[in-house]
């Protein structure tokens, strides 16, 4: 037996025979978020033999927090592909496979029936619930776990031994319901919630017995706020809509499409003729929004006001959960043109970094591109009030003619790196008998708005800008 186990194979509860179990036993972690990036070290420490992990996102920085499995040098790659990689360095013995996908109707029974014990790593109820339905359609015992701001749950579900999640919380909760972007998270509770996990499915693999008992029927709530930790009863219903009946009844109900199609920043700036909608609180907006926008909370909303007459909107909140919401509320009133901006507001600040800096805007003003935006500054606000400040008028040079004004809009697009935008009107500035120069220098001045290293960095991004638009 390797050394890697020696401190554990020492423990009367697990002994030489436990650790072969742990071998041979097959763990499926749904999601490589917070709590999944918890587990599964310490599932791959113990040698567990065969682990598993889906999840279809990518690594963000944001994420570094409490996903501490990941690091600068993960950033952007596929979390299953960074995660196998780094369990399979922290334990070469055992196989690891990520799955860069989805769960869902098509692979969940699959998945599920080649594993011993799956461990609930989700961040969202669609996900919880048809995993917690499967298990108790495929007799697979289910380590459930959940953070929200500063409280966690952690339980185990096996209906054939005890309760299912729906014996607990029967319907998934309705409206908006705030996950770690909106509502914030503690990451150390976080890593003790997925370690508790860790240890639930470890018990489980090993088998439960008089010297091991599971959380089955147990649920243990933390609220790091005091420290305050209990166990709570959770009982089986005899009524329960899944777990009280035969299996074969059990039907099983994939996440629904989105109702909002949604576009990136450089897609919205290029937008004439819309209302942003911003659904955050009144405090979230005060404290921050873009330019021209409209507040109408999601909680005004869901109590029954009555939102504006629009015929096209771009929806926005901090991370899109609000928008979803939001958008199928504004369908009842007819609202048909829907978008919701990619990644919130915090998408857009970062678009427009670097046009907030006073040395940035002066640089870009003070160039030989007129800084009299006229109508495109409508798109790009930032721009126009950082001009007004300046003690410049957008309204005192009259109409612009189309040469300068497609310069103008080269510049914004590059100085904000809306990469899509520049292509079109790099394009559109060619037609107007706008000289490759001319484009280059106004690409030059406004990516030397966002923080380039060296005016020979913004020209090399600018050729390769060129580039591109010849290509596209």
């Amino acid at each position: 037996m390797s050394e890697r186990y020696a401190k554990q194979i020492i423990l009367p509860e697990i002994g030489p025979a436990g650790q072969k179990r742990l071998a041979a036993g097959r763990a499926l972690c749904v999601g490589a978020g917070g709590l999944g990036c918890a587990v599964l070290p310490y599932l791959a420490g113990a040698g567990v033999g065969h682990i598993t992990v889906i999840d279809n996102d990518r690594v963000d920085r944001s994420n570094l927090q409490r996903q501490v499995l990941f690091g600068e040098s993960s950033l952007g790659r596929p979390k299953v592909e960074a995660a196998a990689e780094r369990l399979t360095d922290l334990n070469p013995d055992i196989e690891v496979r990520g799955l860069n996908a989805r769960l869902d109707l098509d692979n969940i029974e699959a998945l599920l029936t080649e594993h011993d014990v799956i461990i609930d790593g989700s961040d969202n109820y669609a996900t919880k619930y048809l995993v917690a339905d499967a298990c108790v359609k495929f007799d697979r015992p289910l380590v459930y776990g959940s953070v929200t701001g500063m409280e966690a749950l952690v339980t185990v579900f096996h209906a054939g031994h005890g309760p299912c999640l729906r014996c607990l919380f029967p319907e998934a909760p309705t409206g908006w319901v705030p996950n770690c972007a909106e509502a914030g998270v503690l990451g150390s509770l976080v890593g003790m919630t997925g370690s508790l996990q860790a240890s639930e499915a470890i018990k489980l693999l090993l088998g439960c017995n008089g010297e091991l008992e599971s959380l089955c029927g147990r649920l243990w709530a933390m609220d790091a706020r005091d420290g305050h930790s209990r166990l709570m009863a959770v009982r089986r219903r005899p009524d329960c809509a899944v777990c009280s009946g035969s299996v074969d009844n059990i039907v099983l109900h994939g996440a629904t499409a989105p109702a909002l199609r949604e576009i990136d920043v450089a897609e919205a700036a290029t937008l004439t003729d819309w209302t942003f909608l911003d659904v955050r609180e009144p405090d979230e907006f005060a404290a921050g929004h873009i330019s021209g926008a409209v507040n109408l909370p999601l909680s005004d909303l869901q109590s029954g006001h009555t939102p504006p007459n629009l015929s096209r909107c771009v929806l926005y909140c901090e991370s899109g959960a609000r928008c979803r919401t939001a958008a199928e509320i504004l369908r009842r009133y007819d609202y048909q043109d829907i978008r919701g901006l990619r990644g919130g507001y915090p998408a857009w600040q970062a678009s427009t970094r670097g046009l907030h800096s006073t040395q940035d805007k002066e640089l870009f003003m003070s160039n030989d591109i007129p800084y009299t935006f006229g109508r495109f500054t409508d798109r790009f606000p930032e721009v126009a009030a950082a001009h007004s400040q300046m003690g410049g008028s957008l309204d005192s040079a009259g109409p612009l003619d189309e040469k300068t004004r497609a310069l103008v809009k080269i510049g914004i697009c590059a100085g904000a790196r809306l990469e899509s935008a520049l292509k079109s009107h790099v394009r559109r500035a060619r037609q107007h008998g706008v000289s490759a120069e001319e484009i280059e220098h106004a690409i030059v001045l406004g990516t030397n708005t966002v923080g380039f290293p060296s005016t020979v960095a913004a020209w090399q991004w600018a050729s390769k800008a060129l580039a591109d638009s010849d290509k596209g």
